[in-house]
């Protein structure tokens, strides 16, 4: 039988496992925000219709906003977890001759460990690990080409593991102690994709930019 695993239950399990732990670690939940940049950049290999290579551009911006859970092992290093929405829109370029404005949304799930070389109220903030993106609504208007106004548009279903896409993510910013239970972090981050590239596309380069800002709260 056919092990179904679907994003939904990443999730659960990703939010649930440190409340497992609880009893023997601190816990903080923090709000999380970030304007948010996309760029990819394909080569799409020759074809029947296609003589020379292809060149294919895309560029978003967008923004970020949802929760993270940290649990923190020792007094410099954590483990957090995050579900955020990411809402972008922009423009994608096939060529020359070709191009269109998309739209997209998001669920991401950053999954991190975490370091601070001091423990002072000021102190650097380093963050390394996975970014899991699942683009689960996508709409496209041809500019320009074959059918200018053209609309395209899909819903993603959650159990379609071929939509989340892995990135490599790492950040660098500050964190500052306002109050004992009451924390602000600002990290400027990047992430690059680590997914297999398709067979029809010759190089695939993908990464997303953001500054995000955390509220981090402690009970």
């Amino acid at each position: 039988m056919k092990n179904k695993i679907t994003f939904l239950s990443i999730l659960i399990i990703s939010w649930l496992l440190p409340l497992g732990v609880k009893a023997q670690g601190r816990i903080t939940y923090a709000l999380t925000f970030s304007p948010t940049w996309h760029h990819r950049d394909i080569t799409i290999k020759p074809s029947a219709l296609q003589n020379p290579s292809n060149p294919a551009v895309g560029s978003h911006q967008g923004y970020s906003i949802g929760l993270t859970t940290n649990y923190a092992f020792t007094a410099k290093w954590s483990i957090s977890a995050g579900l955020l929405f990411n809402n972008s829109s922009g423009s994608f370029y096939l060529g020359p001759a070709e191009s269109y404005s998309e739209k997209f949304r998001r669920f991401q799930l950053p999954l991190l460990v975490n370091y601070i070389p001091s423990t002072r109220r000021l102190s650097p903030y380093i963050s390394a690990g996975l970014l899991l993106d699942y683009a689960y609504y996508v709409k496209r208007m041809t500019v320009q080409g074959a059918r200018p106004g053209f609309v395209y548009e899909e819903n993603i279903k959650l159990d379609d593991l071929s939509a989340i896409k892995p990135y490599v993510m790492l950040g660098l910013g500050v964190k500052y102690q306002v109050m004992p239970k009451l924390t602000i972090i600002v990290q400027p981050v990047a992430a690059y994709s680590v997914q297999k590239v398709s067979d029809h596309v010759s190089s695939d380069h993908e990464y997303q930019l953001g500054i995000q800002t955390q509220i981090k709260f402690s009970f």
